[in-house]
């Protein structure tokens, strides 16, 4: 991975909310860590490898249920082009969306159809597995791209000692 490569603020911000009941834990975290209150904003940029060293000590510290969460929550703190308007959309054009939020060498996604209901996420990036879980479970929950459709995830892991982490098959009904 670039080691200077950048996140979206806001994105960074959705650590905060997963904490909302200890604000004050992961403020201390993230300072532990050179991420300020003032870079979580939208116009503001956050350096990846400290971002990802703040959701290793949380899955090592707190567990993996709460990088999930914190995952959720990134799909709706993302930046998405308004030409997006419905899950599958989110999904196929995740990458373009990973892009959008992210400058830099960061890994990418690989998006395809499987079925008429079914779409395949493959992840290549330095993120934790828990986490990608939750985006992509997030945006099949996102309010404004579900349109009254429900979705199912499955999740898979990726081969060992390979780049790509996992993948997660989404499934509408």
């Amino acid at each position: 991975m670039d080691p200077t490569a950048t996140v979206r603020g806001y994105n960074v911000h959705a650590t905060l909310d997963a904490f909302q009941f200890l604000p004050q834990h992961v403020r201390d975290l993230l300072g532990r860590h050179r991420i300020s209150l003032e870079d979580l904003t939208a116009e503001r940029r956050v350096v990846v490898q400290r971002w990802l060293d703040v959701l290793q000590e949380i899955s090592r510290n707190v567990g993996h249920a709460k990088l999930r969460e914190v995952g959720t929550r990134v799909a709706t703190a993302a930046a998405i082009p308004s030409s997006v308007a419905s899950v599958d959309d989110a999904l196929l054009g995740l990458d373009d969306i990973y892009r959008f939020n992210h400058r830099g060498r960061v890994g990418t996604y690989r998006s395809s159809r499987t079925g008429s209901n079914a779409l395949r996420v493959e992840c290549h990036t330095p993120y934790p597995r828990a986490l990608e879980r939750g985006i992509i479970e997030g945006f099949a929950r996102h309010p404004l791209l579900t349109r009254g459709k429900r979705y199912e995830v499955s999740y898979e892991d990726g081969p060992a000692g390979s780049d790509h982490s996992c993948t997660l098959t989404v499934t509408g009904f």
